[in-house]
């Protein structure tokens, strides 16, 4: 899937360069070609976009399925968030169940 997410982002930087340089050039070319280079840009940023979803949706999964003790995530978080050791331990418990409702 990344791959296919950077082909995708390469195609869009392509199309939307080339749109680019047929605006610029509009009076060398029909407007018909015009439209169709930018409808292309337009669907290339659209399916890039729905790549990264998916990625992201994919990579969430995968997180979910990793197991992780509370000891260990309490020492991620503070590692992270340096001014997490100030806090109470009760306020990091709701941190963490805050965490785990969002994400």
């Amino acid at each position: 899937m990344l791959v296919r997410a950077s082909r995708h982002r390469a195609l869009a930087e392509r199309a939307i360069a080339r749109y680019r340089g047929i605006a610029q050039s509009a009076f060398a070319r029909s407007i018909d070609k015009d439209l169709s280079a930018r409808d292309a840009a337009a669907e290339s940023v659209y399916f890039h976009e729905k790549d990264l979803e998916a990625l992201n949706r994919l990579a969430a999964k995968v997180r979910a399925k990793i197991p992780v003790s509370e000891a260990e995530e309490l020492k991620r978080l503070q590692k992270l968030v340096p001014e997490a050791a100030s806090l109470s331990q009760d306020a990091l418990k709701r941190l963490m169940s805050w965490k785990h409702d969002v994400v």
